[in-house]
Order: C-alpha cells, then structure tokens, then sequence
C-alpha cells in the first residue's frame, strides 16, 4: 500500500462490478459504497459488466428458456446492446481512469470474472480489494488466490473507509478491523468488525 499522500478529490477509487450478462438485479453495495466513496471526496467511477456477453445465459434468457417469461429482443424490446471484449475494455477504462485504488465486489458466480479483471491489469500493480458475499463466506479461498491483494469480510463500509483513508496517506492496513491481506509470503487476518446495526 505504498501509494504517495493524496487529497481525495485528487485519489481515485474504480469501482468494478462483476456481473453475469444481463443480471437484472442491481447491487446495493455498489450504490451503497459509491455514496460512501463520494461523500467522503473520492474521485469515483464503475465498471459495470453487465451489458458484456459472457458464456452462460443471461438471467432474462434463463426467465424465457423455463416459461417464466415471454420471448423478447433484448435491443428492441429493453434498447440493449450487448457488449463483446469484455477484458479489452476493462483494460481501456483502467488506463484511461489511472485509479489509485479498486474496489471489487463479488459473489460466488462472478468470482472468475473478477480474477479475469485482475489477470488482465496484474501487470499495472495498482492496490486493489475484493469485498462482498464470498470474501466473506469463503475468505481462505479467495485471499489464497495470487492475484488477490486484499479482501474485506463482513459489512464493508467502515472498512472500506479507513482502507481508502490508509491508502491515500500512504499508511499500512495492517490495524484496520475487517481486513484480511497479503504481506509478502503470508496472509495476515484482522479481527471482524462487530455488525454495523444490531437485527
């Protein structure tokens, strides 16, 4: 994390959202850490994959193939266009953005896709965290991975604040609750931060 000392407007922060082609539901943790990221002064922008063609069905398709839904025309029908290159593009929008650092949320389905984001751009080294279900439902399998920096488990926010925080001071993570990251060869594990609202 040895990223130089910066003002938040002047330290961009990517947010990446892997996602399964034409998936209808939004991400609340995308909403949730833009407003998070920008009320905090952030320079903060997405990269969403969900207009991408990837290899399975899209969600609508799945509603169709199973009678739920009736046949339609993606473009005609919802004025989509589907998008083909995928990791060329992601490779374009981190290059043209320069984030500081990236924020990538996923669950379990969109995880290869994440580490395919990741594999494209290994060689421009930028710090990055993957946060969301399966950082925290499965941590040892996901921080195990050599691309993978930094995770968050559990509710992000905090975390996520007192990260960007770090990493714009060019301070280390190393006491931030909620973190779990690679230093060297080993993984060091932070405690969880306690919820953020009692159920």
């Amino acid at each position: 994390m040895n990223t130089p000392i910066k003002a938040p407007a002047d330290f961009k922060v990517l947010i990446v959202y892997p996602n399964l082609t034409g998936m209808l539901v939004p991400s609340l943790a995308i909403a949730i850490f833009t407003k998070v990221f920008k009320e905090a002064g952030y320079n903060t922008d997405l990269f969403d994959s969900t207009h991408y063609v990837c290899e399975e069905n899209t969600s609508p398709q799945n509603r169709v193939k199973f009678l739920q839904a009736r046949k339609f025309d993606e473009h005609n029908d919802l004025g989509v266009r589907w998008k083909d290159d995928l990791l060329g593009d992601f490779r374009k929008k981190v290059e043209s953005f320069k984030p500081d650092f990236m924020i990538i949320s996923v669950v379990e389905d969109c995880f290869r896709q994440a580490i395919s984001f990741l594999e494209t751009i290994a060689d421009l080294n930028i710090p990055h965290l993957i946060g969301g279900v399966f950082p925290t439902a499965a941590p040892k399998v996901v921080i195990d991975n050599p691309y993978i920096k930094s995770i968050a488990i559990g509710e992000g926010e905090e975390t996520l604040e007192a990260l960007l925080t770090a990493a714009a001071s060019g301070e280390s993570p190393e006491s931030i609750s909620g973190l779990a990251f690679r230093k060297g060869d080993s993984v060091i594990v932070n405690p969880r931060r306690p919820p953020i609202n009692s159920l």
